[in-house]
This record gives structure tokens, C-alpha cells and sequence, in this order.
């Protein structure tokens, strides 16, 4: 094994803690590593073989230790162990939006729950990459003519205007959406909740632990809540403790 130190990470796209080891998404490659600091596999990156992970958005992990990878051009599987399976092909029904953008990948209770954040929906699909359903925007999304961050006003709350990620809570689904918005739907699409805060014009940094605890931090006032029982608690303590060092 090698010691992380002696990696020269250029560009880390994303860092995620998977079955107890840290997979480092790094300069269009995959670093696993244990959580003592030591690699254990790389694969992937920019190359002109069938494992090229050029422009990669997201990875999860499959019931069996595989790695799913998904890129903005498509999606790869490569062994524990990191050598490369096979390309993966996602059904998609009719009308949902072809061009799946996958920025987000996750597993849980064998279904695949794949974020198209150009069609503005949750794409569902079973353990042999079937469609299911779709939570979100039902229909593909008509770019040429459609950009609903400059005409809010024009959407129910329940439409999705730019979604960035989305989280599970509970056995429902909560949407980062444009204009600091937090949207809770079943799993029938139904909007259950909603929660803006205020002065957001954009996006809010939003987080899940490991537990599926949800956090959000105000980006102007870096203030920090918890989402909890469909709302929006302060972090009293912490909150004072930043507001403390800011001051120094």
C-alpha cells in the first residue's frame, strides 16, 4: 500500500466516507483510501482505454463492493478492487429526458436513485438499471426555451426551478433547490414540505452525514442548521463559537 501523502492531488472533486474508507474523487480519477491514511486503490482518470473517467460527477458503491462511477458522457463499473468491468447502460422511459446529466448516484434498498440535474428530476431504477419511476420534472426538459430561475414566480412551490443535489430523509426525499430552498416529496412526487431561507438568492451548502443527518449553512451569514422534523434548527453553540473566532 502506499501512504496518501505521497499522492499529488491537483483537483479533489469530491470527498465521501463509503463502508468505512475514504473514496477521494481527484483530477477525473478515483483514490480509495482507509480512513489511517493509506490508499488502496486508484483507477480511472483521463485515458483512451474503456476506463476513462473523464468529466466524472459522482460514485457509489453496489450491494456487492463494486464501484458504480457515473461521468457527465457515461457510467462505469470497476471491481472492489478497482479494475474495470463494464459499461453501464441506464433504461430510460419515454419522455424523462434522455441526456441523463447524473450528478448525483445513490444506492439504497436496490433500487438506484440517479440525480439528472439537467431534466430537474430523480431518476429511479432497479438493481439491473431499469426504470422505475421518476420523482421531480416528469417530462423532459425543453432547454431552448425554458429557464425557470429568472421566472420563479411564474411555478407552483412544488416545481423544481434549478435543483442542485438531493438527500434521503426519512422515506422521503429532500431537494436543494435554487433560491436557498430546501423541498421534502414523498415518494408518489408529492411535496410535503417547504423551506426557504431568507437573503439566498442561489443555492445553500447543504450536507448529510453518514446517519442521513441533514446540515445547512447560510453562505452569507455562516450560520449553521440542522434539518430536523421538517425544519430548520440553529446551531446555537457552534454558531456562537464561529461568531466568537470571527471577532478576534
Amino acid at each position: 500500500m502506499e501512504n496518501v501523502d505521497e499522492i499529488s492531488l491537483s483537483w479533489v472533486h469530491q470527498l465521501k466516507l463509503i463502508n468505512g474508507q475514504l473514496v477521494i474523487l481527484d483530477n477525473q480519477r478515483v483514490i480509495i483510501a482507509d480512513t489511517a491514511g493509506y490508499v488502496l486503490h486508484k483507477f480511472g482518470g483521463f485515458t483512451n482505454q474503456p476506463d476513462n473517467t473523464m468529466s466524472i460527477t459522482d460514485i457509489e458503491v453496489d450491494n456487492v463492493g463494486n464501484y458504480l462511477v457515473t461521468t457527465q458522457f457515461k457510467n462505469l463499473l470497476f471491481s472492489k478492487s478497482g479494475k474495470f468491468l463494464k459499461e453501464i447502460f441506464f433504461k430510460v422511459l419515454k419522455h424523462t429526458g434522455f441526456g441523463i446529466n447524473p450528478s448525483q448516484i445513490k444506492l439504497r434498498n436496490e433500487r438506484w436513485y440517479i440525480f439528472d440535474q439537467s431534466n430537474h428530476n430523480i431518476k429511479v431504477f432497479d438493481k439491473d438499471f431499469n426504470m422505475v419511476k421518476v420523482l421531480g420534472n416528469q417530462r423532459e426538459r425543453n432547454f431552448s426555451s425554458e429557464d425557470r430561475r429568472h421566472n420563479v414566480e411564474k411555478y407552483a412551490v412544488s416545481a423544481l426551478i434549478e435543483p442542485k443535489q438531493f438527500f434521503f430523509y426519512k422515506e422521503n426525499f429532500l431537494i436543494e433547490d435554487f433560491g436557498g430552498t430546501l423541498k421534502l416529496y414523498d415518494k408518489e412526487n408529492k411535496l410535503l414540505n417547504y423551506k426557504k431561507l431568507p437573503d439566498v438568492f442561489a443555492w445553500l451548502p447543504v450536507y448529510a452525514d453518514v446517519n442521513d443527518d441533514i446540515y445547512v449553512v447560510h453562505p452569507d451569514k455562516r450560520e449553521f442548521y440542522r434539518y430536523e422534523s421538517d425544519s430548520l434548527y440553529s446551531l446555537n453553540k457552534l454558531n456562537q463559537s464561529i461568531a466568537s473566532i470571527s471577532n478576534l
